[in-house]
């Protein structure tokens, strides 16, 4: 039996017990579309060594990536840190991505701890901002640093204004004292805290991650998604009443589509239907 609608290597499943296919859907999975595809472009030209000049020194590009959540921006930067691995095979230890997650109390004490736990350093609670950041800036000056990322920047809202403006500029000063681009993910709940700590428009390039409109390039998500999916008979995802079904319930959001499709697949197979059909998608809404 063929399996047209499906990649090569997503039909070889087709073969395995139910069991198999269901760990196999449930498993990781990265399709290319292409506004992560321009921002994974972007985040390559970060850690290229820049062009300097007297304008330019020490005054890396950092970047602002701004998406809703649950519609692809920590799965987007994963990818990228997959595609740029730790090598500690070098005269000098290659980190390409130092990946940590914004504190809600946005404590500048607290985010030199993250960095110094993520390098694998001890420090204690009660040692000063001062010797954490020098200390620091001695350790990253000693490894190939391509760029910190910082994820979920929106959760320091919740600090006082005087602390957001620290624990931001701390991230920046620390990106241009070491000559590195910060990368910040965030909801659209960010900006007024860049813009009132006066990091952008001059100091942060912004990209948006926006949610999927109902056209022709979600059609084709949902054509790459099928291609995926371990099941015996084509879905025809992009039938119009299924394919708006399914943007309906997910709000076009990539990661309420992908939860949405995978649990639709496994009642699939639970079922023995071996395809997608709208009665799937109500049975998992």
């Amino acid at each position: 039996m063929t399996y047209a609608h499906l990649l090569e290597k997503t039909a070889e499943k087709t073969q395995e017990s139910n069991e198999q296919r269901i760990r196999y859907i449930q498993a990781k999975k990265w399709i290319e579309y292409s506004h992560a595809a321009l921002i994974l472009k972007k985040l390559n030209h970060l850690l290229q060594p820049p062009i300097l000049s007297l304008s330019t020194q020490n005054t890396p590009s950092n970047l602002l990536i701004i998406g809703d959540n649950n519609n692809g921006k920590t799965e987007l930067i994963n990818k990228f840190r997959q595609r740029h691995p730790v090598d500690d095979l070098q005269p000098k230890l290659k980190l390409p991505v130092l990946y940590l997650k914004a504190s809600s109390n946005a404590d500048v004490g607290q985010l030199y701890g993250d960095i110094l736990h993520k390098l694998f350093e001890p420090y204690c609670h009660n040692e000063s901002i001062e010797n954490k950041c020098n200390r620091l800036i001695h350790l990253l000056r000693k490894i190939d640093l391509g760029m910190i990322v910082i994820d979920e920047v929106e959760y320091i809202r919740f600090a006082p204004h005087d602390q957001q403006k620290r624990y931001l500029d701390a991230l920046y000063s620390l990106g241009k004292e070491l000559s590195i681009p910060i990368v910040a993910l965030g909801t659209s709940q960010v900006l007024s805290i860049f813009y009132t700590t006066a990091l952008l428009p001059s100091l942060f390039n912004i990209v948006f991650l926006p949610r999927w409109q109902y056209n022709y390039e979600f059609l084709r998500l949902l054509t790459s998604f099928e291609m995926v999916l371990p099941l015996k008979e084509a879905s025809h995802l992009i039938e119009p009443k299924l394919s708006k079904s399914i943007f309906i319930k997910t709000q076009g959001k990539i990661g309420e589509m992908i939860l949405l499709l995978n649990k639709a697949a496994i009642y699939a197979i639970e079922t023995g239907k071996e395809k997608i059909d709208i009665s799937c998608i109500s049975h998992t809404s």
